[in-house]
């Protein structure tokens, strides 16, 4: 543990305070649908592009997302939100196998194992477009 976040009781106060702060203060992302979700700010910033957002703006905002439906801007939370507290290692290329199961972790091969094509390239799409490289390295190796 960082010297710099002990206190005399262990673990800094105000370190504490941030770190809960973050995971507790939702963002709200408005789909090209319209739809309003609501997702805590440590999800929605895997998205760099989210993240510069919130960076310029606050969480007070609703922020547009305008080019991602609301089926798809969900399967991309719901990843977001399986890695929230790590950054999947980047895929090795080029690819040891035509496995997925064999190139990344079991989770990320269950995610990705989608059969509708269509929901692949929108995923591609709204990863590209949201920047979260983890996301669109996973799905391309689908394709």
């Amino acid at each position: 543990i960082n010297a710099e976040y002990m206190g005399s009781s262990g673990i800094n106060a105000e370190y504490m305070g941030k770190l809960l702060t973050k995971t507790m203060t939702k963002v709200k992302l408005v789909s090209a649908d319209g739809d309003i979700i609501e997702v805590e700010e440590e999800v929605a910033t895997k998205s760099q592009l989210i993240k510069n957002m919130v960076e310029d703006t606050g969480t007070e905002e609703e922020i547009p997302v305008p080019n991602v439906k609301t089926a798809i801007l969900n399967k991309v939370l719901e990843y977001c939100e399986k890695h929230k507290s790590d950054n999947p290692p980047e895929i090795e290329k080029p690819l040891k196998s035509n496995n997925l199961y064999e190139i990344v972790n079991e989770w990320d091969a269950k995610y990705i194992d989608i059969e509708n094509l269509e929901e692949i390239f929108e995923i591609i799409l709204a990863a590209n477009y949201l920047d979260i490289k983890s996301l669109l390295d996973l799905s391309l190796i689908h394709i």
